[in-house]
């Protein structure tokens, strides 16, 4: 990963990072996804979700402050 950047979340899930990705763009915040799944077996690995340096602090209240998505 290039400098200037730091990871905020990692999981197995690349919808749960599609969502999260598209809450940070809605508040201005620029993030991109690193898909660490070995292509053969889909089940193996993650991903992480990046967020520049500057932004961690916002993103990660951001995402520290949303409901659960079963409430």
């Amino acid at each position: 990963m290039e400098k200037g950047w730091t990871a905020l979340h990692s999981s197995i899930s690349t919808a749960e990072l599609e969502m999260i990705k598209g809450m940070l763009e809605v508040h201005g915040i620029v993030s991109i996804i690193i898909n660490q799944k070995d292509s053969s077996y889909i089940s193996i690995g993650d991903g992480t979700l990046y967020v520049k340096d500057n932004d961690f602090l916002k993103a990660k209240t951001l995402i520290d402050n949303q409901e659960p998505a079963d409430k």
